[in-house]
This record gives C-alpha cells, sequence and structure tokens, in this order.
C-alpha cells in the first residue's frame, strides 16, 4: 500500500530547488563513491584470505550457519560444507569476511571456542580487519550502526544507497513530497526538519536494533520524515492524496494529520510480515511519527506555512475544473433546474471567468420572462458586453423591446450597453430601443444613436432609411436647440 500527499499538480514556475539540491546530491554521492564499493569488496576479501583469520573462523562457520536455519538454509550448508572440505577455508572466505553477525556469534562464544591467548589474538585481528578494511565501504564509514552509535551517522546515513532501485524509488518521492513542501515552508527550515528527522529515524532504529551491526543507509528516515512534516503542517485540513494499493490506484481527499496513524499501521503490519526482511520499518515510523509531531507542534508558530499565491490559484483551478465538469454533465443528463443553481454558483465563485455567464444565458434563454434570465442579461451587461455574442445581441434586443424590461435596466448601465452597441456596430439593438418609444431613458444618446444608424443605412446602400433617420435627428437637434 503506498498513500502520499499530493496537494499541488507540479509546475515549474517556482522551481523546488532545495528538493533537487537533495536529489543531486544522493546521486553524486551513489555515483561517485558508492559505485565504488564493489571494487573495494574484492580487495576486502583479498586482503582476508591473506590472513590467518580464515583458517581460524571457518570450522565455527558452520557452527553458526547450522545454529540458524531461518536465515540460512540447508542447500547452502551443504553447499560450504563441501566446498571447506574440497578447497579449504580460503574457499569460503567471501562468506566469512563481511558477515558481522557472524563476527558477533564468534565474539560471543570467543572464551569458549578458543583460549584465552588465541581468543585475544582473534579479537584484537578481527577489530583490526574491521577499522583498516570493512570500515572503507560505504555503509560502515559513513551508514548509521546503532553498535557504534557515531553522531555524525545519524546524518551522513541520510545520503547513502543500496542500490539504484533504492536510489531511483528514493528519489521519484523526495520530488514528490520536497515539490510540495516548497511551496509552502522556508527552504532552511525544511533542509533543518529533513536532517533532524532522518536523524530521529535513525534513533528510533537503534532503540529496536540495539547493539546491532547492521548498517542503516537511505533517506527513507528523511523521507518518511517529510512525509509527516506534510500532514502536520495542514493538520486536520482536508488535503489530497494519492494511493495505490495493488493494481488500483488514484485520488482522494482526507483530513491531513489521521493519515499518520494509518502510514504508521502499515509500517507495523508490514514489520511483523517480513520479520527478515531488508526494510528498515521502524526508522520509516520514527520519520512519520518525529515529522508529524514537530510540524503539528510549530505550525503556528516557527513552522509556520507562507501563503503560496501560485499553489492557492493552482488549488483553485483544480476546484473550478471539478465543478465546472460537474455543472456540464448535469446539462449532458438534462438536469437543467440543478444545471442552473450549479452555474450560479460557479459565477459567484468564480466571478472572473466570464464565459460561465454564457451557460447561464443558454440555460435560461428559452424562458426570456423569468427571474434568472434578466438576472443573466444584467450580468452580461455590467461585465461581458464588450464580447456578447451576435446571438446574445438579438436576444438582448428583443429583451429591451418590452417597456417593462428595459425600465428594469438602470440608467448607467443602459448608458453603458448603448456605447458599447455603437461600438460594435450593433444597430439592431440601437433600432429596438427607438422602437420603444422610450427617449426619455435615452434621450442624451440619441444624437450618437441616430447618426450611427444614418452611417450603417449609408454603408449598407440603404438610401430611404439614411433619409429617415437623417430627419429625424434633424428634428432632434431642432428639438435640443
Amino acid at each position: 500500500m503506498l498513500i502520499l500527499p499530493f496537494q499541488h499538480t507540479l509546475s515549474w514556475r517556482k522551481p523546488p530547488v532545495l528538493t533537487l539540491s537533495l536529489i543531486i546530491l544522493n546521486c553524486l554521492i551513489y555515483i561517485s563513491y558508492q559505485l565504488q564499493d564493489h571494487e573495494r569488496i574484492q580487495e576486502i576479501i583479498s586482503h582476508y584470505q591473506a590472513t590467518v583469520l580464515p583458517h581460524a573462523e571457518a570450522p565455527h562457520y558452520i557452527d553458526y550457519i547450522e545454529r540458524n536455519p531461518s536465515i540460512f538454509p540447508e542447500e547452502y550448508v551443504q553447499e560450504i560444507k563441501q566446498a571447506l572440505a574440497e578447497d579449504g577455508p580460503k574457499a569460503i572466505a567471501a562468506d566469512m569476511a563481511l558477515n558481522l553477525e557472524f563476527v558477533a556469534f564468534l565474539d560471543y562464544y570467543k572464551d569458549t571456542v578458543w583460549e584465552e591467548p588465541d581468543s585475544e589474538w582473534w579479537q584484537s585481528a578481527r577489530a583490526e580487519f574491521y577499522q583498516n578494511e570493512i570500515k572503507k565501504l560505504s555503509n560502515y564509514a559513513y551508514g548509521f550502526i546503532p553498535a557504534e552509535f557515531e553522531v555524525y551517522s545519524l546524518f551522513s546515513y541520510q545520503f547513502l544507497h543500496g542500490s539504484w532501485g533504492h536510489l531511483f524509488g528514493n528519489m521519484l518521492i523526495l520530488f514528490i513530497l520536497g515539490f510540495g513542501l516548497e511551496r509552502v515552508l522556508n527552504q532552511i527550515k525544511l533542509l533543518i526538519l529533513y536532517l533532524l528527522t532522518g536523524a530521529f529515524s535513525a534513533i528510533t532504529f537503534s532503540m529496536v536494533e540495539q547493539g546491532s551491526m547492521v548498517t542503516l543507509v537511505c533517506a527513507a528516515g528523511s523521507i518518511s520524515g517529510l512525509m509527516g512534516i506534510f500532514v502536520g503542517v495542514y493538520g486536520f485540513q482536508k488535503i489530497r492524496f494519492f494511493y495505490f494499493v495493488g493494481v488500483a490506484f488514484g485520488y482522494f481527499r482526507f483530513p491531513a494529520l489521521i493519515i499518520l496513524p494509518i502510514w504508521v499501521a502499515n509500517e507495523l503490519i508490514q514489520y511483523s510480515i517480513n520479520l527478515n526482511g531488508q526494510v528498515a520499518y521502524f526508522a520509516h515510523i520514527g520519520g512519520l511519527v518525529s515529522g508529524g509531531a514537530l510540524a503539528f507542534l510549530f505550525r503556528q508558530t516557527w513552522l509556520k506555512p507562507t501563503e503560496d499565491s501560485l499553489a492557492i490559484k493552482e488549488e483553485s483551478e483544480a476546484n473550478f475544473k471539478h465543478d465546472y465538469q460537474s455543472a456540464l454533465t448535469l446539462i449532458e443528463n438534462l438536469k437543467f433546474e440543478q444545471a442552473r443553481k450549479r452555474f450560479i454558483k460557479l459565477w459567484q465563485g468564480y466571478p472572473n471567468k466570464p464565459f460561465l455567464l454564457d451557460h447561464l444565458y443558454h440555460l435560461y434563454k428559452m424562458d426570456d420572462s423569468s427571474k434568472g434570465f434578466l438576472q443573466t442579461m444584467t450580468l452580461l451587461i455590467q461585465h461581458h458586453r464588450d464580447a456578447l455574442s451576435v446571438e446574445q445581441w438579438q436576444h438582448l434586443s428583443e429583451f429591451v423591446r418590452k417597456v417593462e424590461n428595459l425600465k428594469k435596466i438602470n440608467h448607467k448601465q443602459l448608458t453603458l450597453i448603448i456605447n458599447q452597441a455603437l461600438k460594435d456596430k450593433q444597430y439592431g439593438f440601437i433600432e429596438a430601443l427607438l422602437e420603444t418609444q422610450e427617449a426619455s431613458y435615452f434621450k442624451e444618446h440619441l444624437g450618437l444613436m441616430y447618426q450611427g444608424l444614418i452611417d450603417y443605412a449609408k454603408e449598407s446602400v440603404q438610401p430611404m432609411k439614411a433619409q429617415h433617420y437623417q430627419a429625424l435627428l434633424a428634428q432632434y437637434g431642432h428639438s435640443t436647440n
């Protein structure tokens, strides 16, 4: 089961500089440093074979693997016995040299399997081999080892990985989480939290693996910390999550912080199923809990999210697309009354999208005597008059021919729409106004209205109409004098 917070859509208008820097650093360390471990291992095995250690340890390696049948199957035990019998201790040197669990086994029984001088010699030789050879490997040099608990390794282990797949998976999730968090958190504070939750992750791991020489390497603890920070910052606010379960995947919205115990429970279940696995589940839990706790405690003070206008805009746009599609679906299903209500609500929420009024116009135009149609036409006049379609001008012309409708348009609105009609050369609307015989509503515009009609009549070669409006213009001019 995979559940990731995915609150913001990806956008490069605000690049996640910190996240990209961390990804590049992790990749460079793996490529330039960790990939050399294969050669180092071969050198370590060669140096081991050149010592007396294989001869001292080989007889007891058989005892060790036979005592751990859950780890070493019978086939492996027989192969080791055969190799040892045919080619001697050096044949199994690769199995013994780097197996620190085997070393711990020998250390526990050293006084039983060897006399005191030999026991002391072996202990000294193994310690020297560990410091001079095994410590050359990246996971032992900079990984976190509970038995040693070096402070620097609480942070250095966060930049190491075990394989290409391990690196790729972690960097992909780091990008998704870091991208979202950089939209709302200060980068310096985010970096501090990234390192701090990674350290808490290692400490939690050490509490479970006390005294163990198992090395912890990877950014997963820090990334788990980012997951905890993400939900802690948003608290109980509903945010968007991406889920992948089996073959099913998709998105859902849920109170952010409620996901935290679900994540922790999933890690505990995975741990109980894979007791001998290579995944540090308790390191994940440490990151999740510490990240969630720190972010939730300080989200109103030190860690208070900054307002991200771009993120808000994108979230608003995503919500609009969802609601807009729902409204269109209502029209497709012939649920016109519900569609009207939905588009009215959309317009109230997004008055910067005048095309919503076009939808309302088409939903109301069949009932042009309704209150809704009048309100829609009024809104079109106020907000969309400079982009009215030919059909809307024609419908508006029919609308104003009814004196009761004309009287519902206030003087300021009427002035604006007359000026727009003259600008757009919508003379059908001008003629419709004049036909109402209610010139008192637009008396101060009559001169421009007549002149516009005269020019239109001349352009369309209608001399009789031009003469008619010229006479009316002359009469208007005489009356104003």
